[in-house]
């Protein structure tokens, strides 16, 4: 499976009980949902950490993936950054 560009996004959702932030990683080869999660925080560690971990779970992480995402802070925060780097990805905004 081709693995070259995977692409993210964070949705804010309201609810009656108030918001939850649904995260999504899609692999744009197949155009399916590879990493996902459901929070009630928009914490870096629950939301893009987490979506990103069930991703590589999910799928090969091939040489030049790029990482597409919007520009949440749950994105360019160091933390997650790091995580990218670990990879040796390239992000792309």
């Amino acid at each position: 499976m081709s693995s070259k560009v995977w692409v993210s996004y964070i949705a804010c959702i309201q609810t009656k009980e108030g918001f939850v932030y649904l995260t999504k990683i899609m692999d744009l080869h197949d155009r399916k949902i590879i990493g996902w999660s459901l929070s009630d925080v928009t914490c870096i560690d629950e939301t893009s950490i987490k979506a990103w971990e069930m991703a590589i779970k999910n799928r090969n992480v091939e040489k030049g993936l790029i990482f597409h995402f919007d520009k949440g802070v749950q994105y360019a925060g160091k933390k997650f950054v790091n995580v990218l780097d670990s990879y040796k990805k390239q992000p792309v905004v």
